[in-house]
């Protein structure tokens, strides 16, 4: 699991799947603000294994989802 942070705030779960599917995410959590349902700007995704996770965080650092730099 590892974190993503710098999505944008209208993000969701299908975003970052779709964002990272080069690299076959398992699963994403997108966390939202209770009383808004927006993004918090930050997330996490799993992959199947270490090696995996790190190489798309090497690959997809300070791309882009939407107008904001994933970090």
């Amino acid at each position: 699991k590892v974190f993503v942070g710098g999505i944008p705030y209208e993000a969701r779960e299908q975003d970052l799947l779709r964002h990272f599917e080069r690299y076959s995410p398992l699963s994403a959590n997108v966390i939202l603000e209770r009383e808004t349902n927006r993004s918090r700007g930050f997330g996490f995704v799993t992959f199947a294994d270490r090696n995996t996770a790190s190489e798309a965080m090497r690959a997809m650092h300070n791309s882009f989802i939407g107008d904001r730099q994933v970090r």
